[in-house]
């Protein structure tokens, strides 16, 4: 049981965003990890999508092997997009989260409600257990970086974050 704490969106002007409420877990199947943004959404970005702009948090999640003496492997590298769209004639938020494996839509009037989609990994199935070694020692990596179909700053994609935060899995069991 993955038990995440959903805090209402802050505005944070002056906060640096940062992902908290890291869980890797296993089930007899896959890796499912769970996280959430905080501190994602500026006066700006809210704006921006009060405008009805189309914003895009992007969660690139990668999954690491450890080798000593050499470079981490790469097993697995994905990207899940959650976007929002907000329709002032009918005064509702579309949120939309995609990525390799599909597309899920849902529509909302309330705007927290949709602020707690757009900066929440939820129950992700990562990767199946049987492409794993169980006597390999593995970590995940999660970054999120924002893009907005038109800002009205220079840059339409903005990095939150320079460095990875580094979660290790706990011992996978064996097959």
């Amino acid at each position: 049981l993955i038990l995440l704490f959903f805090a209402s969106a802050s505005i944070s002007e002056g906060k640096k965003p940062y992902i908290e409420s890291v869980s890797v877990e296993t089930n007899s199947r896959d890796v499912i990890i769970s996280a959430m943004l905080k501190n994602g959404l500026t006066r700006d970005i809210i704006e921006a999508i009060n405008s009805g702009l189309t914003t895009t948090f992007n969660f690139h999640l990668e999954l690491k092997s450890e080798r000593f003496f050499w470079f981490d492997m790469d097993v697995l590298s994905r990207t899940i997009k959650h976007s929002v769209k907000y329709n002032p004639v009918l005064k509702e938020y579309t949120f939309i989260s995609q990525d390799d494996r599909g597309e899920n839509s849902r529509v909302t009037q309330d705007f927290g409600l949709v602020t707690q989609w757009m900066q929440t990994l939820n129950h992700i199935h990562l990767i199946p257990l049987s492409i794993l070694e169980p006597e390999r020692r593995y970590y995940i990596r999660i970054k999120a970086e924002m893009e907005s179909s038109s800002l009205l700053i220079p840059l339409t994609r903005l990095l939150f974050f320079v460095s990875f935060g580094n979660h290790q899995l706990s011992k996978l069991p064996s097959s």
